[in-house]
């Protein structure tokens, strides 16, 4: 038994999975495409590839918080997302100047009254908001998204950016509690409506 058991530990580590101990509250098998290990994506397709994946397998409960939001692209995946038949919820907290959102005003106010009317999405601005992270935790996985990028067209096809995902249950929670923290107890929290 032993001897099988030992095989199966380097088949899972020769294909870049981690095996499941007793131990772990999930499983990195139960997940499809697997991520449990952390990745570092520099090239638009990669990045992109990082946040679609997230938001098309992982997450019953999704926390964003970006300061510049204006690429459709990522809108779109949301709203299919929400066509699903998955269940899942999502806040997200959008950058915004003193005098209201950030350079792109009217494309982040639409993408933002696009994604409110979401029946799972609830939106906002925050004023002064810098992060740039995504927090997607559910029954069998927990992933932190990160890294330099906002969630522009500009800053995943011209700029030179990263985003790392990280499959860590302290790195989640640690991320969970800022975003809570924001989205809480700031008074310059502002709605879609109020630009």
């Amino acid at each position: 038994m032993q001897k099988y058991l030992a095989m199966a530990v380097v088949v899972l580590l020769t294909l870049g999975m981690a095996p499941y101990s007793p131990n772990q509250s999930k499983s990195p098998l139960d997940i499809s495409p697997p991520i449990n290990e952390i990745r570092t994506e520099f090239t638009q397709t990669g990045m992109m590839n990082l946040v679609e994946n997230a938001f098309e397998n992982f997450g019953e409960h999704i926390l964003v918080a970006v300061h510049d939001f204006t690429y459709q692209s990522i809108a779109d995946t949301i709203m299919k997302r929400n066509r699903s038949d998955e269940p899942f919820q999502m806040y997200l907290l959008i950058g915004a100047e003193t005098d209201g959102p950030n350079r792109n005003h009217e494309t982040e106010v639409e993408i933002c009254t696009q994604l409110d009317r979401l029946r799972d999405v609830q939106v906002r601005f925050l004023l002064g908001l810098n992060h740039k992270f995504g927090v997607f935790s559910g029954e069998h996985f927990d992933l932190v998204l990160t890294g330099s990028t906002d969630w522009t067209k500009e800053a995943f096809e011209r700029q030179d950016n990263h985003i790392v995902s990280i499959p860590d249950a302290e790195t989640v929670e640690s991320f969970t509690s800022e975003f809570w923290e924001l989205w809480n107890d700031s008074d310059v929290i502002y709605g879609c409506d109020e630009f």
